[in-house]
């Protein structure tokens, strides 16, 4: 089982790939646009054997992507994080799993 959030937006993917080395208790799956219409996404799980260590490591992906006006949808509760105070609920939630 894990925690998982959708992000959307105009991904960099190759700072995806430094953002996962910084991030190393994540998983992150990138999701192409299919077509112009579409936004690229990417899938971020953090599993729940990860979930100690990782919680730190999700607020800070997280904010990175706030900062970067991406649209993060929290799956595991079906809302989404649009705020610091959205994130310090998300942070919540994974220190009480």
């Amino acid at each position: 089982m894990s925690y998982n959030l959708l992000v959307e937006g105009s991904v960099d993917y190759e700072a995806l790939a430094l953002a996962a080395a910084r991030h190393q208790s994540l998983e992150l799956f990138p999701i192409p646009a299919r077509t112009a219409e579409e936004r690229d996404a990417l899938g971020v799980a953090l599993p729940f054997r990860n979930v100690d260590q990782g919680i730190a490591e999700m607020e800070s992906f997280v904010r990175e992507a706030l900062v970067k006006g991406l649209t993060i949808a929290d799956l595991y509760q079906g809302t989404r994080i649009s705020s610091e105070n959205d994130l310090q609920g998300l942070v919540e939630r994974l220190k009480a799993e």
